[in-house]
Order: C-alpha cells, then structure tokens, then sequence
C-alpha cells in the first residue's frame, strides 16, 4: 500500500513539473520566439531621404538630393530652391545665358561700393563666357597640364559657373590672393551681398576643383549667410548633398 502512495506522489509531482514546463513555454519563450521571427522578417529600417519621399510626392522632374532638398530639373537646367547648380554632375544648356544677371551686376556694384568705402579695390577680371569661350578655354588649359589637371582648374564647356552669368572672377588668378587686403575683405565681406567663395581651400573633394580665392558666385543673401558659416565656408554640394563628378 505503501508502495503505492509513493508511485502516485511521484506521478503527482511529475505532472506539476510538465504542467509548470509548460506554463513557462508558453507564456515566457514561445512569444520571444514569435517577436524574434517578427524582427527578423521587418523591412531594414530607411533612410530619412526615403522617409521623406514618401512624404513628399516628386514631380517627374524632381529628385531628392541625400539631404532630403528637391533637385528640379527644367529645359536641361537643374535647380534647388531656386538656386541653378552647375558644376562637374550637373550641366546647362549650349545655349544658355547671355551675359551678368541683373542680380548679379546690381549686388556686385554695392559690394564694390562697400569696398570703396574700406579703401579696398575690387573688379572683375572675368565675368560672363559663353559656351563657346568656354570650349577655349578649356582647351587652352588641357593643351598645357593635360585633361586630369586641367579637370581640376577649369570647367568643361556646359559645366561652368561662368556661363549662368551669377559668378566672377575678382582681381586676381592667383591661389596668394587670398593673403591681399582684397581678399581678405572679400573672404568676410561678400556674403554680406549674396556671394559665396564656390571654390573654398580643402574643400576640392566636394566641388571638385582647387582652391579659388578669387571665384565669387551670387546665390543672394540668405543663403549666402548659412554658407560663411562664420569664415569656415560650406560648399553648394555639402549644403545640399549633391555631388560633382564628371560621368
């Protein structure tokens, strides 16, 4: 009898034990198991440029640039609120522009006022080229340093700030420029009246050209302000996320 009441304790206390293993499973490691194979079957987190195209619905002319602004293209002309990008990625037109934009001439001419006043003399050395200036001289420059150089100093034709009519050359073609009273007051002065430095020392893996102390673009005031950025200058393509690499 005794035998008995052992062996039916010790079935009692077996089935408490499969009934607690069960509890445990249940409740405890079969729903870590159901959130594992949820996490593991999730779509990889997105970048914030997808999150915000799916925000935003983009025209057929429309991209979004790795900062999350629109790139709008229009008769072969790229733009990003409102500012035309031309460098190495982005070209214009043949026949695009026909000389400084109004814009451009009237805030050169406070600048140069400014200036004046500081005792300080600036001029354009070079302004507005078209296409085919450019073609010169581009070609001027690859006959003497060879392609890879010249990409480096000088815009192919289609690809220069010059034929937008929004930039200049000031003064000087010379990288000392930078150290003369002229170029240091346009250095800290310029964006005051909507130009940037476009070509900025250290900053060739971004623009894709060398350092040109003397190559003012006019963007106008508010964004020219945000790329001084206090003396450190930003670059269109930093600001933007855009790059300039030839294809």
């Amino acid at each position: 009898m005794k035998k008995n009441n052992k062996l039916i304790i010790l079935i009692l206390i077996f089935l408490l034990i499969l009934s607690i293993s069960f509890i445990i499973y249940t409740n405890v490691l079969k729903p870590s198991k159901n959130i594992e194979e949820k996490v593991n079957n999730q779509e990889p987190d997105k970048t914030e440029t997808e999150k915000k195209e799916e925000k935003i619905e983009l025209k057929e002319n429309q991209t979004l640039t790795k900062k999350g602004y629109i790139l709008e293209e229009n008769d072969g002309v790229y733009s990003i609120d409102g500012i035309i990008i031309t460098n190495k990625t982005y070209s214009i037109p043949q026949s695009y522009g026909n000389g400084l934009t109004k814009e451009f001439t009237e805030a050169f001419n406070k600048m140069q006022v400014a200036a004046k006043e500081d005792n300080i003399d600036i001029k354009i050395i070079s302004g507005y080229r078209s296409y085919n200036t450019q073609v010169s001289t581009y070609n001027y420059w690859t006959s003497k340093y060879g392609k890879a150089e010249a990409d480096k100093i000088s815009a192919r034709p289609g690809h220069s700030e010059h034929q937008l009519g929004l930039a200049a050359d000031i003064n000087s073609l010379y990288t000392s420029f930078k150290d003369t009273k002229e170029g240091i007051w346009l250095n800290n002065n310029a964006y005051k009246y909507g130009f940037i430095l476009r070509y900025p020392e250290s900053k060739t893996e971004e623009t894709g050209y060398s350092f040109e102390p003397w190559h003012y673009r006019y963007v106008g005031t508010s964004l020219a302000e945000k790329l001084y950025n206090n003396g450190d200058w930003i670059t269109l393509e930093d600001y933007y996320g855009i790059t300039s690499k030839y294809e």
